[in-house]
C-alpha cells in the first residue's frame, strides 16, 4: 500500500476506489484521491498449529496476518525468514520483536495507471 500512495499522492488527475478490510490502516486512507471503503471484514481463525520446523519461513502479508500468527504461535522460531511486502508489515514484526534482519521485504512493481478516457 506504500508504494501505491507514494505513486497517488499530488495526482489530482487519478481519483482510485480503494476496497479494502475492516482493519486497513495504511497511508493510502490519508489522501484525498482515494476513496477507502470497507468491503471485508477481517474474522480471526483458530487453526491447528502446523510443524514449524519444515518450513524455511512465513509470507506476513499485512500486520494483521503478523497478528493472527502471533494469536497462534505466541512467537517466531529463530530459524524463520519472514517475507514482507513492505515497511507497514516489517514494522509490525518488529514490534513483535523481530530482528530487522531476518525480514525480507519483497517489493512489488507497481504498473503505471493509465488516465480514465475522457
Amino acid at each position: 500500500a506504500e508504494g501505491l500512495a507514494r505513486i497517488l499522492e499530488g495526482r489530482s488527475d487519478r481519483s482510485v476506489l480503494y476496497p479494502c478490510s475492516t482493519l486497513s490502516r495504511n497511508r493510502l486512507h490519508t489522501l484525498g484521491n482515494v476513496r477507502a471503503v470497507a468491503f471485508y471484514e477481517t474474522r480471526r481463525l483458530r487453526p491447528a498449529p502446523l510443524d514449524l520446523r519444515f518450513f524455511n519461513g512465513v509470507a506476513f502479508t499485512s500486520p494483521s496476518t503478523v497478528e493472527a500468527f502471533w494469536d497462534v504461535y505466541g512467537d517466531l522460531p529463530a530459524h524463520l525468514l519472514c517475507h514482507t511486502p513492505g515497511d507497514t508489515t516489517a514494522e509490525a514484526l518488529c514490534r513483535r520483536g523481530v530482528d530487522p534482519r531476518r525480514i525480507v521485504k519483497e517489493r512489488n512493481r507497481v504498473p503505471k495507471i493509465p488516465s480514465p478516457p475522457r
